[in-house]
């Protein structure tokens, strides 16, 4: 998971310390950015920033066929977390809610995905 750190898809906001999961474009530029309070008083925060295109997800683009999808970024490292075991081979995706945006943008982008699995 070091990789997806490394990339700068995820920081800290030094104002109020929220964790902020950005997107990038297949070109490298971000997309979107979210953020979520890590202070369990403030668990309920959730924000996309401002310029945002939510057409663009949290993700990891992998080497292999599989694709697996969850609501939240949260959720996506758990499960990254949990099952590391060759975890780069896979493509991972967090739509940030509901909507199957992302999902077909990351579909358009990457003709290799063969298997998707909903987490």
């Amino acid at each position: 998971m070091n990789s997806v750190i490394k990339n700068v898809l995820i920081y800290q906001e030094a104002k109020y310390n929220n964790i902020v999961f950005v997107s990038i474009y297949e070109t490298g530029k971000a997309g979107s950015a979210h953020k979520k309070s890590p202070y369990s008083k403030y668990t309920k925060f959730k924000a996309t920033v401002a310029g945002s295109d939510t057409q663009y997800g949290f993700c990891y683009r992998g080497s292999g066929e599989k694709l697996f999808v969850f609501e939240a970024a949260v959720d996506m490292l758990a499960y990254i977390s949990l099952y590391s075991e060759n975890w780069q081979e896979n493509s991972y995706l967090a739509l940030d809610g509901l909507s199957p945006k992302p999902m077909l943008w990351f579909l358009q982008t990457n003709s290799k995905i063969k298997e998707i699995y909903i987490c």
